[in-house]
């Protein structure tokens, strides 16, 4: 090759290098921050780093632009050439309209060229034309721009609003909108930042406003609940924080112990074969969290008996509540997991620890309660009453027993539904829950209803034979009967009314029967803050649901009789059952008056005495099927002075004399299961046209909201309860 043919490569991008690297006549790499060549020469400092970040930012795009350049002609394309034709469109254009400079910096000329594509498919036999693209431009958004803080309430924001920019960001789109190349768009976007405070589902409004709870909830009480305090908790707490993970780690064993539950008695039914590997690993893992979490939580209480009055309000409040509604959720996870009592009370002294340390450090330094506290203010009223409410004579609860066995003839009927997969499936699932509510009652009820009871003690029943009652009920209650329907086929077939029936049936009776062992056994409030209640739907207000086919061709076909009016008869019976407990409890609960009642001497010399109300006077219901009810069923005060020198509740509602006078003047007899009478059943009150219908039916919402210090003692007064179980 001749000496001339050989060329030096030029340098590219001279204009890009740092000015030491020009000083010195040498290639610079264009690392940023700083080039190879100052790094390795160490006696200069590259200018590189002081140049501003949109200069920074150039060098960057310049790089880009160069490499996606490099591989286009690695893939045997042209460069990007531009329209001549366009150019000169675009600067007659320019002239016109007196804009010489569109981009500072830039002439007009280098700012007009649009990229034209030519691709190498001249040897196609098809003619493929020449396509010009608009020029597109992207802006690049920065933190800066978007609005930072509180997202205001849908109820006070406007369209305005929702659009609108902070004046930064504003400033920002419209210098940004000068910077657009001919034939573009510019369509500027504001955002704004999402906030935590959206998802929230307590608010002080609704814990400050006091509504009272129905007694077919549970837990749950007002206008928030247990878990809507758990979910703000969650967002509250840092993310990376161990402590998190126990209170997540609890949840997730609370849904396993819950799934548990339901596979063991998916077994029992004959459901799901025999499964046992499955049944082993649930059960082991549900043992493990409740360990993890039982152990993460003891060493969590010392730290924070330790630590508390170094800390700050807000994480005094964050730890209060973590502890607690990790002992709330460990206490479900006991039941369901059939642990003994003294495991579900080691569980609940998180509770009483976690409400002790919180509220002395708020007492010595005068801070309002939290929004917990509040909501436990103001529903935990009912749990100290409670134990106030005299225990209901048992004697109906064997009526209920039998009732109960007169419909086995149904349940235990194998040939029901057995040419339809889809009926027999079902019915095989409410026998077997038929049949755990017959030994519910024979093997835990019955046998301690007079064995076990003592007027004179506090809880009248032990608390231990309480809890197991308690625990086992919660066990055997199906989570079908929470949310009951009717069960709907396409089309509609008498085998699927049939079903509907029966289920309502049984379902109601178990809800019968929580309102009856809450009326027995009203300490179970106090002892273990839960009752028998199950949440539901409120299928019982439903005239649909609750009214049952008589005339059905399928039923009729297998028995002898008009199985459905007997049916009907038992429906009318338990929602007859629910009805009266439900209206007893509002009567305690709006008709006695009581204070403090921590402060009685005689309460703190002896804490196992009774502590009943003694001045209400009602007759108890033995037999539901053939009484009545009538005024004096219900609790009622003879005499109207009150007693002097105590501190305990006192019944305050008189006796309705005219009431009492007119339903003592009717001598009717009831058989309720005499099909051949006619009963005439009040759906609204879910009561017979013959029984006594008072008019306080409803809450009241008078009672003054209690003292934090209140619940205080009243946890210290269940510690010593419960540790002394017997």
């Amino acid at each position: 090759m001749s000496k001339g043919a050989t060329q030096r490569r030029r340098h590219t991008n001279l204009k890009l290098g740092c000015l030491n690297c020009k000083r010195k006549k040498v290639r610079c790499d264009e690392t940023l921050p700083q080039c190879k060549n100052c790094l390795k020469g160490k006696k200069e400092t590259c200018s590189y780093l002081s140049l501003s970040v949109q200069e920074v930012e150039k060098i960057k795009l310049t790089h880009s632009l160069r490499t996606s350049q490099n591989k286009l002609l690695h893939q045997n394309y042209r460069l990007p050439t531009s329209s001549k034709k366009h150019k000169k469109d675009t600067e007659s254009k320019s002239e016109t309209n007196g804009d010489s400079e569109l981009t500072p910096g830039n002439s007009s000329s280098s700012s007009c060229d649009v990229l034209e594509f030519k691709f190498e498919l001249k040897k196609l036999p098809i003619n493929i034309p020449t396509i010009s693209y608009p020029p597109l431009q992207f802006n690049n958004s920065f933190v800066k721009d978007f609005t930072i803080g509180n997202m205001d309430d849908e109820e006070s924001s406007s369209p305005e609003d929702s659009t609108s920019a902070t004046p930064l960001a504003s400033g920002t789109i419209i210098e940004d909108s000068r910077k657009v190349l001919p034939n573009g768009m510019a369509s500027p976007v504001s955002f704004k930042c999402l906030n935590k405070e959206a998802f929230r589902r307590v608010y002080p409004e609704n814990v400050k406003t006091k509504v009272l709870a129905d007694l077919s909830f549970h837990v749950v009480m007002g206008k928030s609940n247990l878990l809507d305090h758990i979910s703000d908790l969650i967002l509250d707490f840092p993310h990376d924080s161990r402590n998190r993970s126990m209170l997540l780690a609890a949840f997730s064993g609370l849904g396993a112990t819950i799934l548990l539950n339901v596979f063991n008695k998916r077994r029992q039914m004959g459901l799901l074969g025999d499964n046992q590997r499955m049944g082993d690993f649930l059960n082991k893992w549900c043992l493990e969290v409740h360990g993890y979490c039982q152990l993460e939580l003891q060493t969590l209480l010392k730290f924070f008996d330790a630590s508390s009055e170094n800390m700050k309000p807000n994480e005094v409040d964050l730890m209060s509540q973590l502890v607690a509604y990790t002992s709330y959720l460990l206490n479900f996870i006991n039941l369901l997991l059939n642990f003994g009592p003294q495991s579900y009370f080691n569980s609940s002294r998180g509770i009483f620890k976690a409400y002790e340390i919180y509220t002395n450090y708020i007492q010595r330094r005068n801070l309002p309660p939290n929004t917990t506290v509040k909501f436990l203010t103001n529903n935990i009223q009912y749990n100290i009453m409670s134990i106030n409410v005299p225990s209901y004579a048992p004697q109906f609860l064997f009526e209920i027993e039998s009732n109960l066995r007169s419909l086995e003839f149904i349940f235990v009927n194998k040939k029901l539904f057995e040419h339809n997969p889809t009926e027999h499936r079902e019915f095989i699932k409410i026998s077997h829950q038929f049949r755990s509510l017959i030994r519910f009652f024979g093997n835990y009820v019955l046998p301690i209803v007079y064995e076990s009871r003592d007027e004179n003690f506090v809880s009248i029943y032990p608390p231990n034979s309480i809890y197991d009652i308690f625990k086992q009920w919660h066990l055997i209650c199906p989570s079908e009967a929470m949310v009951h329907h009717r069960y709907h086929h396409e089309p509609a077939s008498e085998e699927g009314m049939f079903l509907n029936d029966l289920t309502t049936t049984l379902y109601m009776y178990y809800y019968a029967i929580a309102a009856a062992l809450d009326a027995v056994f009203p300490a179970c409030k106090y002892l273990h803050s839960m009752s028998f209640m199950l949440p539901t739907n409120k299928f019982f207000t439903n005239k649909c649901i609750m009214t049952v086919n008589e005339n059905n061709t399928y039923a009729e076909g297998l028995f002898q009789f008009k199985i459905g009016k007997l049916l009907q008869r038992h429906i009318f019976y338990a929602s007859r059952l629910f009805s009266f407990f439900r209206r007893r409890f509002v009567f305690y609960h709006n008709n006695t008056a009581w204070e403090n009642p921590f402060l009685d001497d005689d309460l703190k010399a002896n804490r196992f005495k009774s502590r009943t109300i003694k001045n209400s006077f009602e007759i108890p219901i033995q037999s539901f099927n053939n009484t009545l009810i009538r005024p004096e069923h219900y609790p009622t005060r003879a005499n109207k002075e009150k007693e002097n020198g105590t501190k305990s509740p006192v019944y305050t509602r008189e006796d309705d004399t005219m009431n009492k006078q007119l339903y003592a003047r009717n001598i009717e007899t009831l058989d309720f299961f005499d099909l051949n009478s006619i009963l005439q059943y009040d759906f609204e009150t879910m009561l017979l046209l013959r029984d006594y219908r008072p008019f306080d039916d409803q809450f009241t919402v008078d009672r003054p909201t209690l003292d934090i210090s209140v619940i205080k003692e009243y946890y210290d007064d269940k510690t010593i309860l419960l540790n002394n179980l017997h």
